[in-house]
């Protein structure tokens, strides 16, 4: 169905993807992995005709769908063939109104206007969003956009759809959501599948892998491909290691650990005893030197957030994003935040660096009252507009906190990497020379000339990270951060995390990467609908849920373990102990 030969994408600064030459069967999903910054973007986006029309680069080889080669079209024609969805799909947003976007796509190629009302109900049935057809873009979710992102890219009828990173920003229940309405989109109507994404292990049972690093792009079966690579699942590593055969699917890898689990010993998760950290009714104390281990850096009391939003009838809806929300939290503490998505998390996060979106209640850091209560109902869409420089950070004698937003390029701003640096020293009273330091410990290879807009999503995270993070801050806050990045940058951000923990830094984050929260976080606090219903350690939560663990987890169930190394010992002592006893 869709044939890709010697394609091959050079960019205007000088970097260029490796050619690349893959067939797709019709009716298959195939998932683009490999790690950051190898050009698996840019394939994609050569692949659909924005490479050269948005980006700027030049494209040369071949790609043909259903026998039709669309090497000479543009973009708007490949549409036809090909639907896409782009990594932020919510910024190609045309239209007021989920059902005026979707529309807009037929009403461009002079779609007549009763076919057009057909077309857009029965695709927005086809993604399970009928009921979002007359709700506004800019109030949707995280998973709904994505559902309305689908429901443009196949309003026509393309052969493949090709999606960029479709679950990155979304809780466990709606990924699962987006991939069974992707895998009915091959098994039903026979459409092909393509997928880039760094999550694999929600990918183990596609049709093909292709994995791509800087020197080759390799084709074929998940098992054989993904085996010893750096995006290798844990089904595959573990089976592969202690099974009796390797295995990649959950439940295939269950039966090749099945003989070795059976013989470990598992222990019931530990009843969780409330502490001083999670109890809602807690004093802040004495002030103390900010970052100090113990210290009580943080303490939010009774927190509420009220937006206000027009909807299409002109009538103005509050919201209510974070409801009577009370935490604490001591220097050195790791605090995740979850929960699904439009619970609360973003607002929550933000009302922490800018207090003036707190409708009531408190925030208090290092004892001293920063909030302004009462006085302010904003705008929900708007508030994404009102962060543009770093020097917008929250720094008094209170405390200096970082803000780390999901979007990268909001944090962004100079011409070239190394000009970013410089800046941020200068905003952080740095050495010169101290950032640009960090960013070469996180991207040893990075060309600090290049445009920080041109590198890899995964890349720019970590150069954001760095020049928002850099010298000694009291206190970081970060939005999804693991968005984009690959096993490796996932390990970067979490030794750099841990070490400013380690100082006594308070670290909080929003994320739905659940292996990523076991190995980093120290307390995950649970919110649905605005409100705290939870704060725990993160042992607790995912030995004691069956939906919301991370896969080592269900794998290796009933024994007790959240992260991979945790696997691996048990079962190598397993092991140990079967021999010992021959």
């Amino acid at each position: 169905m869709l044939t890709v030969h010697n394609l091959r994408v050079a960019h205007s600064h000088g970097w260029s993807t490796i050619p690349a030459s893959f067939s797709l069967p019709a009716a298959t999903m195939t998932l683009l992995c490999g790690p950051m910054a190898t050009g698996k973007t840019s394939l994609l986006r050569a692949i659909v005709g924005v490479a050269e029309t948005i980006d700027g680069a030049t494209v040369t080889g071949e790609t043909v769908v259903a026998g039709h080669h669309l090497t000479e079209l543009d973009a708007r024609d490949r549409a036809e063939w090909i639907g896409y969805v782009s990594q932020n799909p919510a910024a190609g947003f045309v239209g007021a109104t989920v059902e005026a976007h979707v529309a807009r796509v037929l009403e461009v190629r002079g779609t007549p206007r009763s076919l057009m009302a057909q077309r857009v109900s029965e695709i927005l049935t086809v993604v399970g969003a009928s009921h979002l057809r007359r709700r506004a873009v800019d109030s949707l979710s995280a998973g709904q956009i994505q559902r309305v992102a689908l429901a443009a890219a196949l309003v026509r009828t393309p052969h493949v759809l090709i999606c960029d990173e479709p679950t990155a920003l979304l809780d466990p229940q709606g990924a699962a959501e987006i991939l069974g309405l992707l895998h009915r989109l091959t098994r039903e109507f026979g459409m092909t599948v393509l997928i880039a994404d760094h999550q694999v292990g929600r990918y183990t049972s596609v049709d093909n892998v292709l994995y791509l690093d800087e020197q080759s792009l390799r084709t074929g079966p998940p098992s054989e491909v993904l085996a010893d690579t750096v995006c290798e699942p844990v089904t595959l590593s573990l089976s592969r290691m202690w099974g009796t055969h390797p295995a990649i699917t959950l439940s295939d890898a269950r039966t090749s650990l099945g003989p070795i689990l059976e013989k470990s010993h598992p222990t019931p998760p530990p009843a969780h005893v409330p502490t001083q950290n999670n109890t809602q009714e807690q004093t802040t104390s004495t002030p103390r030197v900010p970052g100090e281990q113990g210290t009580t850096m943080l303490a939010v009391k009774q927190v509420t957030i009220n937006y206000q939003e027009r909807t299409t009838a002109g009538e103005i809806e509050h919201i209510t994003a974070v409801q009577d929300a009370t935490l604490h939290a001591t220097g050195g503490e790791r605090i995740a935040l979850m929960g699904a998505n439009g619970a609360g998390k973003s607002s929550l996060l933000w009302a922490l660096r800018d207090q003036r979106h707190v409708s009531r209640g408190t925030v208090t850091w290092n004892a001293e009252h920063t909030s302004v209560p009462g006085r302010r109902v904003t705008s929900r869409t708007g508030r994404r507009f009102t962060w543009r420089r770093k020097t917008h950070q929250q720094r008094s004698h209170a405390v200096d906190l970082r803000w780390v937003p999901a979007d990268p390029d909001e944090a962004l701003i100079a011409q070239t990497v190394e000009e970013e640096c410089s800046m941020a020293d200068a905003e952080w009273a740095l050495p010169p020379g101290t950032t640009a330091d960090l960013v070469s410990r996180f991207l040893p290879h990075i060309d600090v000339s290049a445009h920080p807009r041109s590198l890899s999503a995964g890349n720019k995270h970590l150069v954001a990270l760095a020049v928002l993070c850099g010298g000694s801050p009291h206190a970081v806050a970060l939005d999804e951060p693991t968005r984009s990045l690959d096993a490796r940058g996932t390990a970067v951000l979490e030794e750099f995390l841990l070490g400013l923990a380690n100082d006594g830094c308070v670290v909080v984050f929003a994320s739905h990467d659940v292996d990523s929260i076991a190995r980093c976080a120290t307390r995950v606090v649970w919110l649905d609908r605005g409100e705290i219903i939870a704060d725990l350690p993160p042992r607790d939560l995912f030995l004691s849920s069956r939906f919301v663990r991370p896969l080592v987890t269900g794998l290796c169930a009933p024994v007790p373990v959240i992260t991979v190394e945790e696997a691996t010992t048990t079962l190598r002592n397993s092991v140990l102990h079967q021999e010992s006893n021959l």
